[in-house]
């Protein structure tokens, strides 16, 4: 009988180190295959993320452009001065183009460039470079599509090729790091602005793209071999291995929930916009940085004109409806590095990172005219053609100063700005810079 047992004992151990095992290597191979998906799909989603960033900001840069020369085209029809004509426009705008360019500051060296197209079958002096960032040195000087990168790739051809048949394209080339001898492969998008005849361009270096998804991929492989180890202590317990997987899932349920919640908790329910609470948070940490040597980010105090004449007037549905609506054409003028808070009533902060100053005014205007033209429906479920109301904004600007002994000094100067811009007629932007 001790035989049997000993025997039947022996029997079932083996049968589960055997089950252990077999469990086991089902496991890893099980997570290192969801490992391998999950980095290609991650990968995959930052390209996306990054070539829609490059897309959307060479885009904005072209209708900064077309907004920029018909600025100038007016004024010079509406100057009597013989020397402001069509010409003097172009000289102006390219110039204001040129410079701002220069002064902007995205991640990881980041710039847009422009070359002018002056022969669109290519060959020896195609184009000319009009403005770029890394090579200022080398503005002016002429291109040639047989020009090659380290890897024998014609990127100005490719260029040329696909801006002339498709008005845009994304391709990839070898170029040196902006500041560096180093040369590395660059994903790039390119599109055309037809007035000028220019190719104006935006590119990031693939590895600091792949920088993203390596460290995520490190930090799930981290993660599933904790869980390999944690099957593995389960299978040899194996009795309480449904409870304590239970209790795991349950927990990881729970931890997603509350993240949602805690996400949903930080958004005003109302318009979408962040809270004040977290932007208490995020101008906190802003000035925590400043302090520290980093840029300021630029703060526009938005307050909607004559709101409460929209509440007596059409009632606090229409008045809500409002609100929303502007928030939703704030967003859509919103990069994904800005944040816009809802800080109270018809008032909100938006705050803006890697734009100099004096983008300031000009951004601000920009945002004056797109909120102006945003219909609102008086009566949101009724038929098309309802009559629609519009309504305009007071904004003011200003940014952390070396004097400021908190973000709050800031933000009093945005609300000594915006009661300005009201006082002097509502719908316009008023500046008010650190020190004034």
């Amino acid at each position: 009988m001790k035989f049997v047992a000993r025997h039947f004992y022996a029997v079932f151990i083996a049968s589960m180190v055997l089950l252990c095992a077999v469990s086991a290597g089902v496991a890893f191979w099980a997570v290192r295959q969801a490992e391998a998906m999950n980095a290609a799909l991650l990968q995959e989603r930052i390209y996306d993320i990054k070539s829609a960033f490059l897309r959307d900001t060479v885009r904005n840069m072209i209708q900064d452009i077309g907004r920029i020369r018909d600025d100038n085209l007016r004024r010079a029809r509406e100057d009597a001065d013989p020397g402001t004509d069509e010409a003097w426009a172009d000289r102006e705008t390219k110039a204001t183009i040129a410079a701002i360019i220069h002064a902007q500051s995205f991640e990881h060296d980041g710039y847009i460039w422009i070359n002018e197209v002056l022969d669109w079958s290519g060959g020896d002096g195609y184009a000319v470079r009009r403005v770029h960032p890394n090579l200022i040195d080398t503005e002016g000087s002429l291109l040639s599509t047989k020009t090659t990168d380290i890897m024998g790739n014609t990127p100005y051809l490719t260029e040329l090729e696909g801006v002339r048949e498709r008005g845009e394209l994304f391709y990839r080339y070898y170029f040196k790091r902006m500041g560096s001898d180093e040369v590395s492969e660059k994903l790039t998008y390119a599109a055309r602005y037809p007035e000028y005849d220019w190719i104006v361009a935006m590119g990031m270096h693939v590895d600091d793209i792949d920088t993203y998804a390596l460290a995520a991929r490190r930090a799930v492989s981290a993660f599933n071999a904790r869980v390999i180890v944690l099957v593995i202590a389960l299978l040899v317990l194996f009795f309480g291995f449904g409870v304590a997987l239970l209790a795991a899932a349950g927990r990881r349920f729970m931890d997603d929930s509350a993240s949602e919640i805690r996400t949903e908790a930080n958004r005003d329910p109302l318009t979408g916009a962040l809270n004040r609470r977290i932007g208490d948070r995020y101008f906190s940490g802003a000035f925590k940085a400043f302090r520290l040597g980093k840029p300021s980010p630029v703060v526009l105090g938005i307050d909607l004109d004559d709101f409460k004449r929209v509440n007596d007037a059409y009632g606090h549905d229409v008045g809500d409806a409002a609100l929303r609506a502007v928030v939703d054409r704030v967003m859509q003028t919103m990069r994904a590095s800005d944040f816009l808070f809802r800080w109270g009533g018809e008032e909100f902060l938006l705050a803006y990172s890697g734009v100099s100053p004096d983008e300031a005014a000009m951004l601000a205007d920009r945002l004056n005219r797109a909120v102006a033209s945003t219909p609102i429906a008086i009566r949101p479920d009724g038929p098309a053609g309802s009559p629609e109301l519009r309504v305009s904004v007071s904004i003011g600007v200003s940014w952390f100063g070396g004097g400021d002994g908190s973000y709050a000094d800031a933000l009093g100067r945005c609300d000594r700005a915006l009661y300005r811009a009201k006082a002097e007629g509502k719908d316009r932007a008023r500046v008010e810079p650190p020190g004034a």
